[in-house]
């Protein structure tokens, strides 16, 4: 063991391991065929992919942050900017497009012409058009919330040709989340925390603490995270 390190500095900060493609391959397909499983007892298919990867972007966040040694991003653009370079590197083996939405400035978009998710797998016909590229979208939400930049997160399929098609991430940020300065600070004063409502009768059954509702694997509705609590939409 090197002096100054301990065994778990020593483990994390070691040269990546490869995994293999075909590998990779087998056990993603193995991971669609249990969320094609579940959507014959009431599971959307596209929400339990979504929600695996949750869970990854929580852990992938942690370990990152820790190996890398970075700084906690304090806006959006800086944190978007660190998921399309490093991480999809770190996962994908290559960078994605960053674009920002003119329409709204709580949309972006990450762009990617060769997403391994939807390379080697085949949905079948009945069950419509159905996007295995969730699972990112569920590690990139999984990443925002874990540093307390709320959003939604979907994944779609955008034909440019017969034969070619484009991936993009979708990221709708809720109004919640501190909005950037001119100058890319946050004005704390301004943004603060978010004011928490009193739930309804229907509102206290939904509300549970950050940790425990994703451990529980519930993401088919769709919230807003204020402060570690769950408030559940449209209640």
């Amino acid at each position: 063991m090197e002096k100054g390190k301990g065994g778990v500095d020593k483990e994390l900060n070691r040269v990546r391991q490869e995994v293999s493609l075909s590998a990779f391959s087998i056990l993603y397909s193995e991971m669609v065929q249990y969320c094609l499983y579940k959507s014959k007892r009431g599971y959307r298919i596209e929400d339990c992919i979504h929600e695996m990867g949750l869970r990854v972007g929580y852990k992938l966040n942690e370990y990152l942050s820790y190996r890398n040694k970075t700084k906690r991003s304090i806006n959006i653009l800086s944190i978007l900017t660190f998921i399309s370079k490093h991480v999809w590197k770190y996962l994908f083996q290559h960078s994605s497009d960053l674009l920002k939405s003119q329409d709204n400035i709580y949309e972006y978009m990450i762009c990617d012409k060769n997403m391994i998710l939807n390379k080697y797998i085949n949905v079948p016909k009945d069950y419509g058009n159905i996007n295995c590229a969730s699972f990112a979208a569920g590690i990139v939400e999984g990443f925002l919330c874990s540093s307390e930049f709320q959003a939604e997160v979907t994944a779609h399929t955008v034909s440019e040709s017969d034969t070619e098609s484009n991936t993009t991430i979708f990221i709708k940020f809720y109004p919640e989340v501190k909005r950037p300065l001119r100058s890319g600070t946050v004005d704390d004063k301004k943004c603060g925390e978010p004011k928490l409502e009193s739930p309804t009768r229907t509102q206290k059954k939904d509300v549970l603490r950050c940790g425990v509702y994703f451990a529980a694997g519930c993401t088919s509705q769709r919230g807003v995270l204020h402060s570690g609590v769950y408030f559940a939409a449209g209640e």
